[in-house]
C-alpha cells in the first residue's frame, strides 16, 4: 500500500479547503460594521430601527427622561445608544 499517493490526496483536498475558507472570509470582511463617527450617538431613524419603537414613542421617552437626545440644527434628533442599554439592564428579567 502506498502512503505517499494518500498523503497527497489529502493535502490536495485540504489546500482546496483552505482555499475556499479564504474565499469565504473575504466575502464576509466587507459586511463588518464600520464604526460610528458620532461615538454614542445615533439620528432618531436608526434608534427607531434598532429598537423597533415609533417617533411618538422615544418622544414619550424623551419626555419621561427615561432617554437622553439632542440636536445639531434643530432639524434631527440624536440619541445615545447608552440609553437604551441602560433601560435594557433596567428591565432585565431572567426568562
Amino acid at each position: 500500500m502506498d502512503t505517499g499517493v494518500n498523503e497527497n490526496v489529502i493535502l490536495q483536498k485540504l489546500s482546496f479547503i483552505e482555499n475556499k475558507l479564504s474565499d469565504i472570509f473575504k466575502k464576509i470582511e466587507p459586511v463588518t460594521i464600520p464604526p460610528n463617527p458620532l461615538g454614542d450617538w445615533i439620528v432618531e431613524s436608526e434608534a427607531k430601527k434598532i429598537t423597533g419603537l415609533s417617533r411618538s414613542t422615544l418622544l414619550k421617552m424623551r419626555r419621561d427622561g427615561l432617554i437622553s437626545s439632542s440636536t445639531i440644527s434643530g432639524k434631527q434628533n440624536y440619541y445615545r445608544i447608552t440609553d437604551f442599554e441602560k433601560l435594557l439592564t433596567k428591565n432585565e428579567q431572567n426568562r
